[in-house]
């Protein structure tokens, strides 16, 4: 027999009431269990560097609520089940249980449909309301609430394991960026220079820490070094002088190696006048060549020689081939150039990313006893350099190692700590100390010569220890002018083809900061 529809209505609503309840009492009961391991886990990563701590705490919650929510839709109550709960909670005797089970039979008795009808007839006006909120008991979700505002706070509010993780990835940061930035200049050396490169490259982009990444740079500059040509600016105003000299002799071409063979076709055509000025013209730049040049400029005299006979056209055309392989050299070795001070500008901006971060935690951890006692052994460093280097006065101080000698006193300095703690100097980075230019220190004995490179005495102080690492890096645009005004003078002293002044007046002009 069908149940009559006020029955079927409250069962259904009942049903859908008390799967809601369910539901909700589940998602409360998981964000609580979520929200203390949360906590916990948060915790301590508030002492220990765990960059997964707030990605797995968000997930468990999540998730614990989701499988909560899911299962007790899974396992909502039945009918029979829900007729009992609605019996008991509104203490209605049994009634909606019996008539639920009565209809089941295939032939009813009257006194089981006046049950039945009874059961109607109680459940009509009935609300759903009446079993009770639907809602968790409110001791478990001020628990929920609990533990989740716990770990939300943990989570946001900063910690030292927080500040660690994101110097860690501020490193991380810079140091790709620069590994960037090295992986595309080495990447145009020729492949024979640029493997080994590249893998150092590789090795820099893994490193965790500022200092491995300067020891990876470090060994880096070194490798270049020595392949690196220190005559290619020699070479580059050696080729740009043929280029002008050939110029001048009617050649066409971008390149030397362009304008000898448009000489060779030419030469055919040229009368007795012309052959000789260009004979001239290749005798120069013979001479201008030679020592920078030397192949260059053996074939440059060969065609003069050549074409003073009558001949020179295939003189000329090995001429050009010569040139056409001096300016491959010098694009390459212009490469390692540009590479050295791609390496060169990386080390420097390390250097300062520490310097950043070393001033960070000394202002974080406290700027007076630490301050104070830094600048007091600064000016006492200070002072016994001054003395020492001067030799005015007997008096100086003393340190560790760096000690500076002079004839009438000494001064020393303390030792500079390779970390960069209490550095000298204001202007170069902390770690400066640890950055080793090897295109600037030489193991070579030193001595004082004047511009034409005579010597005038020996250094008198003498500097040992550590110390002898922390050389620091002046912007090129400080030191320019000197060095082109060290030109200019020269230009007028010493003996410098005229074909190449102007070349060299250029040059400094494209410089200029």
């Amino acid at each position: 027999m069908r149940l009559p529809q006020p029955i079927t209505n409250l069962i259904r609503l009942g049903r859908r009431r008390l799967t809601v309840g369910r539901v909700l009492l589940a998602v409360v009961v998981a964000a609580a269990v979520g929200g203390t391991v949360s906590s916990v886990v948060l915790a301590i990563a508030r002492w220990r560097v765990v960059t997964w701590a707030e990605p797995f705490a968000l997930a468990l919650v999540a998730g614990l609520m989701v499988v909560g929510a899911a299962a007790a839709l899974l396992r909502r109550p039945g009918i029979r089940r829900v007729a009992i709960e609605i019996d008991n909670r509104l203490e209605s005797r049994d009634l909606i249980a019996t008539a639920l089970e009565l209809s089941d039979g295939p032939e009813l008795s009257d006194e089981e449909l006046i049950q039945i009808r009874r059961s109607a007839a109680w459940s009509t006006g009935r609300s759903v309301r009446e079993l009770g909120p639907i809602t968790p008991d409110r001791r478990i979700s001020l628990i929920a609430l609990l533990v989740l505002t716990a770990a939300l706070a943990l989570a946001l509010v900063p910690s030292t394991a927080d500040v660690v993780q994101a110097r860690q990835e501020a490193t991380r940061q810079v140091i790709a960026e620069q590994a960037d930035q090295l992986e595309e200049t080495i990447s145009q050396l020729p492949p024979e220079e640029a493997a080994q490169l590249l893998e150092l490259v590789d090795e820099l982009r893994d490193a965790e820490t500022f200092e491995q990444a300067l020891a990876d740079i470090a060994e880096a500059r070194q490798l270049l070094a020595e392949s690196q040509d220190h005559d290619t600016i020699a070479r580059r105003t050696a080729q740009a002088g043929v280029e002008r000299t050939l110029a001048d002799e009617g050649a066409d071409g971008a390149s030397a190696g362009e304008q000898l063979a448009a000489l060779a076709e030419q030469l055919g055509e040229m009368d007795d006048g012309e052959r000789e000025s260009l004979a001239d013209g290749l005798e120069q730049a013979a001479q201008d060549t030679a020592g920078i040049e030397p192949d260059l400029s053996e074939a440059l005299q060969d065609a003069a020689t050549s074409i003073r006979l009558g001949q020179g056209a295939d003189e000329l055309g090995a001429a050009s081939e010569a040139a056409a392989a001096a300016a491959s050299a010098l694009q390459a070795a212009e490469g390692v150039d540009q590479a050295q001070a791609q390496l060169r500008d990386a080390q420097q901006a390390l250097a300062d990313a520490v310097a950043q971060q070393a001033a960070g935690e000394g202002q974080g951890q406290g700027e007076g006893q630490g301050q104070g006692e830094s600048r007091a052994q600064g000016e006492g460093q200070g002072q016994g350099q001054g003395q020492g280097q001067g030799g005015a006065g007997g008096g100086g101080g003393s340190g560790a190692n760096n000690q500076g000698q002079a004839p009438s006193g000494t001064g020393s300095g303390s030792d500079v700590p390779r970390g960069g703690e209490n550095d000298p100097d204001p202007v170069v980075g902390p770690l400066r100390g640890s950055i080793a230019d090897v295109a600037a220190v030489d193991s070579a004995d030193q001595v004082r010569v004047d511009m034409e490179g005579n010597e005038v005495g020996d250094i008198a102080g003498q500097v040992a220890g550590e110390g002898l690492r922390n050389l620091p890096l002046v912007p090129y645009s400080h030191q320019f002018a000197v060095y082109e005004q060290q030109a200019l003078d020269a230009l007028e002293t010493l003996s410098i083809p005229p074909s190449l002044s102007d070349v060299i007046r250029d040059y400094y002009k494209e410089l200029e900061p």
